[in-house]
């Protein structure tokens, strides 16, 4: 089994573990649609991509290291989820009845929250755990002769290119099942785990500790 056969693996192992871009991509497919999630996608990849250019490039090494600008992303990261996890308990204290009367299903997330390709952008780029992947995980994947950079960039879309196609099939499995999971006691209970997860999302990731790299 070669190099790439096992970063593949790993990474993909990695991408459909439930998290924060599993909850936007839902939270954004219920709220607003297949379409609406594609550039949620784009925005979450926009964002890792990011990160791999910033670990190729030594800048995310740097984060790592210190504590500050770690503290600072952290921090950022951690607020932005939970806001997002605040607009999405407020949104969903209507109830789906009121929502239909009023045509404007999630009408107050939608206007706080921002683009779905900002929610998803946002939340890679202000989480410095990613980068701190990239910088320690890639550098096993890189062999004698490799050109460090380029090879991390390498990976880096390969790692991007997997989650797109994962994040699209995911958002249109959640489409095909919307019908009942719009069903008024399913749709307050899902609203309430989503918005509920996202909080807990930001406080784990703003009690997170920097590793040593």
């Amino acid at each position: 089994m070669n190099e790439y056969s096992i970063y593949i693996g790993d990474v993909s192992l990695l991408i459909v573990m439930p998290g924060a871009d599993m909850a936007i991509v839902t939270k954004v497919t219920l709220a607003r649609g297949r379409r609406a999630a594609l550039f949620t996608t784009l925005g979450i990849n926009a964002g890792a991509f990011t990160w791999s250019l910033m670990a190729a490039t030594g800048v995310a090494a740097l984060v790592a290291a210190s504590s500050v600008a770690f503290s600072v992303l952290k921090l950022g990261g951690a607020a932005y989820l939970i806001y997002l996890g605040i607009l999405a308990l407020w949104d969903n204290r209507v109830t789906p009845a009121k929502k239909a009367s009023d045509d404007q299903p999630g009408n107050g997330e939608q206007r706080w929250a921002g683009s779905p390709f900002q929610q998803g952008m946002m939340t890679n780029l202000l989480n410095p755990k990613i980068g701190i992947f990239y910088t320690s995980f890639l550098p096993q994947f890189v062999t004698a002769g490799d050109s460090v950079f380029w090879k991390f960039v390498l990976l880096g879309a390969i790692h991007n290119v997997l989650g797109f196609f994962w994040w699209v099939f995911y958002a249109g499995a959640v489409a095909k099942i919307q019908s009942v999971l719009r069903r008024p006691v399913v749709e307050q209970i899902l609203g309430l785990g989503i918005g509920l997860v996202l909080c807990a999302l930001g406080v784990g990731l703003g009690l997170a500790t920097s590793p040593q790299i």
